[in-house]
């Protein structure tokens, strides 16, 4: 539990406060790039995955085109 010693102990410690303060974003910001292109990389896999998958039951480009672009924009009935 923190109690006001901790707190007078950071503002004795200016360095410590101003990393606090404004280094927060810094480590926020690094992981969230870290997560998002982690997550990214690994739709690619699962995409290459599935598509090859499809080739190798012989679909056709254009199904293949359909379940790849499922569930993104407008359906194709809706398109005009």
């Amino acid at each position: 539990m923190i109690v006001f010693a901790d707190i007078e102990r950071l503002f004795e410690m200016p360095q410590l406060l101003f990393v606090l303060m404004f280094g927060g974003w810094i480590v926020t910001s690094v992981v969230h790039s870290l997560a998002s292109n982690w997550r990214k990389a690994r739709e690619s896999e699962h995409m290459a995955v599935l598509k090859q998958q499809m080739i190798d039951r012989g679909m056709t480009v254009d199904d293949i085109e359909k379940v790849c672009n499922a569930g993104r924009g407008k359906p194709p009935h809706l398109m005009s």
